[in-house]
């Protein structure tokens, strides 16, 4: 009896010395950025963990404010609530390259000309047009629209509301026909404008 009991110890470790040695080889780390949909912050995540398997040993997370995230937090917009976090882009452990939704949002939450126009439109009473130009550049479907929007806006914004309101009379028409687009992208339908020929 004794004789079985070591010959099935010896075997089970045998088994597990064979298992840690397949690990030892063939462990690797995947690491990858996601960005909240919510509110702008980025995350980076780092996965060690054996690829044949599909087996994580360990996960780190790390999250950092972008300008976006500072300025809805400043402002009072970004409240608590649960991260929506959107895999961006990320490989290593056996994977070249992975990308996801959350790579069309990470121009847009480090982009300083959207953060100061979004700024000024709050500053300067239209918060309204701030929220809708939001909603395009955190949408993955439409936020690459959100930059064209903001283009040739000054980086560091109007000192007055009648330099303000003055650019966006300018940019009226591309600005309603920008509202169009958000409408689009909340409903993930294709609207269908008058001012479709001026899409750059």
């Amino acid at each position: 009896m004794k004789t079985l009991r070591k010959h099935a110890r010896a075997a089970m470790l045998l088994v597990i010395g064979i298992a840690l040695s397949f690990i030892a080889l063939h462990a690797g780390e995947f690491s990858y950025y996601s960005i909240c949909q919510s509110c702008g912050k980025w995350r980076t995540t780092r996965v060690i963990g054996v690829h044949a398997w599909n087996w994580s040993l360990l996960t780190r997370h790390e999250e950092r404010d972008t300008p976006l995230s500072l300025l809805l937090w400043k402002d009072g917009i970004g409240k608590p609530h649960e991260h929506v976090w959107l895999f961006g882009q990320g490989g290593g452990n056996g994977v070249k390259c992975a990308i996801g939704h959350g790579r069309h949002l990470a121009g847009n939450v480090n982009d300083p000309t959207l953060v100061q126009f979004l700024a000024d439109a709050r500053k300067f009473g239209q918060g309204q047009v701030a929220s809708n130009v939001l909603a395009v550049a955190m949408n993955p479907k439409t936020s690459y629209d959100a930059r064209h929007l903001v283009s040739g806006y000054p980086e560091t914004g109007f000192a007055t509301r009648g330099y303000f309101l003055d650019w966006m009379r300018e940019n009226e028409s591309y600005l309603e026909w920008r509202n169009e687009i958000i409408r689009a992208g909340n409903t993930g339908s294709v609207v269908e404008t008058s001012a479709a020929n001026e899409r750059p």
